[in-house]
């Protein structure tokens, strides 16, 4: 299992979140704590931010 980098933290906020990362400190401890994208992935997808951005409109 390779460790995450930096500039994955960045595409995993860009490409499910639709933004960049809120701080230099915010990409540290998701390198911190995941051992892979995978986990990463996994957990912004569980995210009550990314379930908001996604939901489909009731009307």
């Amino acid at each position: 299992m390779m460790a995450i980098s930096r500039d994955q933290v960045v595409w995993v906020y860009r490409t499910l979140l639709l933004r960049e990362p809120e701080s230099e400190e915010a990409i540290a401890e998701k390198i911190g704590r995941h051992g892979d994208r995978i986990g990463m992935i996994l957990e912004v997808m569980q995210s009550d931010e990314f379930k908001s951005s996604y939901r489909e409109d009731d009307g």
